[in-house]
């Protein structure tokens, strides 16, 4: 067990102590005056029975509960083994559990009642200090008292209540405990961490009074620069014995404020014996140089054992997004101070020079890191398919040799299979029309004692499609069958052709008959091409060369030009776009399917929308199949979310951005401290993207840096390209200006290559 585990563990055992003793749960005015109050106490004595006198303020109004619980045992001063006789005058019974009292199940359950309401509170507490914080306020030392309320609130509720309460309260307190853990040990995190930058900002004060006090043999004020240091370290001092873990010292602040200590008192001696042999006069100075500080005890820390630190930023972030803030910014976006390495070797040098001062976890880290210097080796250039790739290896050389594009020289066979899709069921010539019934209206009698007429119309189907236009042939009878003139001749109209009823092609015939201006019976009227008839010739057909039996153009392409038309049935566009994506991944990797991670997205929301397989023609009759009527309005939401989409955009932007990242090198760009704190080669202009050793599922591997998942003095490794450029030229390769289009960096590396 650690010096720090031991610490805890008797903290622990202290806290329980007084828990049996004196006091369970304390809240006063006088520990902090932010929340209201309450007040809870044991009462002990070896001669009468416990009694738990429970008193609660809230707001304005006193509640008095008084729980009197015979409880054996609490009060003597050593416990009796189970069978072993009682001294004299003492009955010989064993601790009994309290009979099932009605009363005081009721008043259990009002200390269920207040204990969420309590746990509650310190949520509010916390988050209200947090608000200050961030505010700029700074926190005094009670700003922990919530912390430590709810610890003692813990113990109690773990030793007392929770066997009392039944199952289902037993079990939500229990959780709501360790989303308040959670809160306690966040909020302990960030003034840790707030108070750890002071002190960093003091010590680095300290080591430049030092350096002064170092040049005394050439300064006239040797002594004055060694009294500012005796002042400083005077201030850093206590905190070695400061009781809370938040605004302790980390072990390498405390080696730091030891050997400032030494230093001063190493070069006490020598200034002095420097200052004896001069002859100039010191401005006032004493002869005597300042007292040293003395180091106090180091008393237990209090604190519960922490939650794993790889959880801490997850509920950083819940705090953050409880009072409406953004998250903090990443580590990266900081300026910190420059370091002394100049490359990997010398970094690893030093790390193994330092590490024989370290102890416990950083030492541990140390170790870890050094053992681990292998994962950073390049010299095949494994580094780029490790950290910027994640696919076959045979891609990658295809990425960087310029092979690997998205429209393959040989596409024969996506030239059949695309005629196909026009050609074979006829969608590529399917024209609408009106069908009518016809009804003639007498309107006028002419100057010659003719009568006319007018139409009316009932449309009876819009659109009635049919496989190509249809024929129609016009029959006039201007003579009787005696051979002499009709006085008002009529024509019949006799319209044919292949349509597609009840979800089969069918013939069919109409006739009407029209005379004087007036028509009677069935007739189609007012023929056009359909829109998907047109995104076949138009779109689908010009992609491709019977000459050469290929296909021009990126199919992705056809899927953009197929999303973006609104005119288009959803059922169309959906049958259009689940056999096109067919043809394309069967070699996907030659028509860039691993490029656009969105086409292998959309293409499986769509599966899932098409819970029955369509057909071709599907969309000329929706209403007649009930489940592909109801699947066309999923399908138009579907649709209206894709507008916008150009998976061919997205591809290009891809390719172009690998073929330029496929041209860098790696180099050592700095480190990351004990604290987890990067440290960069160059502080005035650090890199956008970096990455470090991070521990994950027991192993250590190479990721992307993201400001708190590096293991402690982990080094930093960056590219020698400028990501701005990197974009650019990836942007002029999409023919986009748009860069919101895109993934941002740490969505495309490592870049993500799939196929299937």
């Amino acid at each position: 067990m650690g010096l720090r585990e031991a610490r805890r563990s008797s903290t622990k055992n202290a806290r329980r102590s007084d828990y049996y003793n004196q006091v369970i749960y304390s809240k006063s005015a006088a520990i902090c005056d932010h929340h209201s109050c309450c007040q809870w106490k044991i009462l002990t004595d070896s001669s009468v029975p416990t009694v738990l006198v429970v008193t609660m303020k809230k707001y304005t109004s006193f509640l008095f509960i008084t729980l009197f619980l015979v409880v054996s045992g609490y009060g003597d001063d050593k416990e009796t083994a189970p069978g072993e006789p009682k001294p004299d005058g003492v009955e010989n019974t064993q601790p009994q559990p309290p009979a099932s009292d009605p009363e005081a199940e009721k008043r259990f359950q009002n200390l269920y009642d207040q204990f969420s309401k309590d746990l509650a509170e310190v949520d509010r507490q916390l988050l209200a200090f947090y608000k200050e914080f961030k505010g700029g306020v700074e926190l005094k030392r009670n700003a922990l008292a919530p912390v430590h309320d709810f610890k003692g609130m813990r113990i109690y509720f773990d030793e007392e209540l929770k066997s009392r309460l039944e199952a289902d309260q037993a079990l939500h307190l229990a959780k709501r405990f360790r989303e308040t853990q959670k809160l306690c040990i966040t909020f302990e995190r960030i003034i840790e961490e707030s108070s750890r930058k002071k002190i960093d900002g003091r010590l680095v004060l300290a080591e430049g009074q030092l350096s002064k006090a170092l040049a005394a043999g050439s300064s006239s004020h040797a002594v004055a620069a060694l009294a500012k240091l005796s002042e400083t370290i005077k201030e850093l001092v206590p905190l070695l014995g400061q009781r809370d873990d938040a605004f302790a010292p980390s072990f390498v602040q405390r080696r730091r404020i030891s050997q400032l200590i030494i230093s001063l008192i190493d070069n006490q001696g020598n200034v002095l014996a420097q200052l004896a042999g001069r002859s100039l006069p010191f401005d006032g100075e004493e002869s005597s140089l300042p007292e040293l500080p003395s180091l106090p005890s180091d008393p237990p820390v209090v604190n519960l054992p922490p939650l794993p630190d790889e959880l801490l930023v997850d509920y950083t972030d819940q705090i953050l997004s409880k009072i409406g803030r953004a998250p903090l910014p990443d580590a990266n976006e900081t300026k910190p101070e420059a370091i002394k390495y100049s490359d990997m070797e010398s970094y690893f040098a030093g790390l193994e020079k330092d590490s024989k001062d370290f102890a416990g976890a950083a030492l541990k880290a140390a170790r870890d890191v050094v053992a681990n210097r292998n994962l950073l080796a390049n010299d095949l250039n494994q580094l780029q398919p490790k950290l910027l790739f994640r696919g076959p290896d045979e891609v990658w050389s295809k990425i960087k040799s310029g092979q690997l594009g998205l429209l393959p020289e040989d596409s024969q066979n996506e030239y059949q299979a695309l005629s196909s899709l026009g050609s074979d069921f006829g969608i590529r010539d399917v024209w609408n029309y009106k069908l009518n019934m016809c009804t003639p209206v007498r309107s006028e009698i002419n100057a010659a004692g003719k009568i006319q007429y007018e139409t009316r119309r009932k449309l009876l189907v819009f659109p009635f499609r049919s496989f190509g236009q249809i024929q129609q042939e016009k029959i006039e009878e201007r003579f009787d069958a005696t051979g002499q003139p009709v006085e008002n001749p009529s024509a019949t109209l006799i319209q044919q052709g292949v349509f597609l009823i009840q979800g089969r092609k069918e013939g069919r015939l109409f006739e009407s008959i029209h005379w004087g201006g007036g028509i009677k019976g069935s007739m189609l009227e007012d023929p056009e091409l359909s829109a998907e008839s047109k995104f076949v010739q138009q779109q689908i057909e010009r992609r491709m060369t019977a000459e050469t039996r290929r296909v021009l153009t990126p199919l992705m392409a056809c899927l953009d030009a197929l999303l973006a038309d609104q005119r288009l049935s959803p059922l169309f566009k959906a049958y259009l776009h689940n056999e096109i994506c067919k043809i394309i991944f069967l070699r996907g990797d030659e028509w860039g399917v691993g490029m656009s991670s969105r086409i292998k997205q959309d293409h499986e929301h769509l599966k899932a929308i098409m819970n029955i397989p369509l057909k071709a023609t599907d969309w000329m009759t929706p209403s007649f199949f009930k489940a592909i009527e109801d699947m066309q309005g999923r399908l138009a939401l579907f649709y209206k979310k894709l507008e916008a989409r150009s998976y061919l955009d997205e591809a290009k932007f891809n390719l172009g951005f690998l073929r330029e990242l496929a041209k860098a090198s790696f180099h050592f760009a700095g480190y990351v401290d004990e604290r987890g704190q990067p440290r960069y080669l160059h502080a005035d202009n650090p890199p956008v993207f970096t990455w470090c050793m991070v521990r994950s599922v027991g192993q250590i591997s190479l990721q992307g840096f993201t400001g708190s998942n590096a293991l402690p003095f982990s080094p930093l490794l960056a590219i020698n390209k400028d990501w701005k450029e990197v974009y650019r030229q990836a942007l002029d390769a999409a023919g986009s200006l748009h860069i919101d289009n895109f993934g941002n960096i740490r969505e495309l590396i490592p870049f993500l290559y799939s196929t299937k």
